[in-house]
């Protein structure tokens, strides 16, 4: 990366939580603030949400936003033919519209049941008092690059140890540092976070998840209201299967885990990822 970089205005920067439906529970915001976030940290809701006024008196009116769902799901692609909108795919597609209108640069969109941000080194990890420097660094480096999305790591990245050459993956999930002015979609009603980085990944776009730092989420399913209840109805093997009709040339289903077993996507990185040709097959 060449030195004269470009230095991020964080003035023009804020965290984006989105949430619905669960008020008095939201992990994420005391967590940023344990953590030494100062910054602009924003609440998204949609204006279907039933528990909208207790987020205005419990956050403030000025640190809430509320988007018409009905308005985005128009020009989003859930991938199906039914009406349930019990997902996050419509207000992921709303941030950067929501973005532009905060005035924001750069923003990074996470969910509301984050419990840790942690850094990550061999086997050992270490809680973030310093969030306020950590998003700095990831946003100089999102800006001097023509990468769309940059994300942390999860608990599930680390299986199988540690490894000094593993330091990114091409994917994005459950956290998103983006840059206001690079928009990119999402799709699918479920897995909607897997098939933005594997159908955009295919037209060339870069999307990283950075191994050394980490966040904690809640376990799936344990937390009544958000996306729960849809992951209830539904099941896994249904939400996979969303990735399979995006990319089916590179995503397939298996089972995951030992002790208890369930249906996941399993995705072929040598077919989901443009490569670089090496010179010596030119004709």
């Amino acid at each position: 990366m060449s030195r004269n970089l470009i230095s991020p205005n964080m003035d023009k920067f804020a965290v984006l939580i989105l949430c619905h439906g669960r008020p008095k529970y939201n992990d994420t915001y005391h967590t940023l603030n344990r953590s030494g976030y100062t910054g602009r940290k924003i609440i998204i809701i949609d204006n279907l949400d039933d528990t909208k006024d207790e987020y205005i008196r419990t956050y403030g009116f000025e640190n809430v936003f509320v988007f018409n769902k009905a308005w985005v799901a128009l020009e989003s692609d859930s991938m199906n033919n039914f009406n349930d909108r019990r997902a996050t795919l419509f207000v992921r597609n709303a941030t950067f519209d929501i973005a532009k209108e905060l005035g924001l640069d750069y923003f990074l969109v996470l969910d509301d049941d984050y419990g840790s941000f942690c850094h990550k080194r061999e086997e050992c990890e270490r809680t973030s008092k310093r969030l306020d420097e950590v998003f700095y660094w990831f946003v100089e480096y999102l800006i001097n690059t023509p990468i769309k999305c940059i994300a942390f790591s999860q608990g599930g990245d680390h299986i199988g140890g540690y490894n000094p050459n593993k330091m990114y993956k091409r994917k994005v999930m459950n956290s998103f540092f983006c840059v206001t002015e690079r928009p990119f979609e999402f799709y699918g009603s479920m897995n909607d976070d897997v098939n933005s980085y594997l159908v955009n990944g295919t037209r060339g776009d870069i999307f990283i998840t950075f191994y050394p730092f980490m966040l904690h989420q809640a376990t799936t399913q344990q937390i009544s209201e958000g996306l729960t209840e849809t992951y209830k109805i539904y099941g896994t093997y249904v939400k996979s299967f969303y990735s399979v009709i995006c990319a089916p040339s590179s995503c397939s289903i298996r089972l995951m885990g030992e002790k208890n077993p369930r249906l996941h996507h399993l995705i072929s990185w040598v077919n989901a990822s443009p490569y670089i040709i090496s010179n010596k097959y030119k004709k």
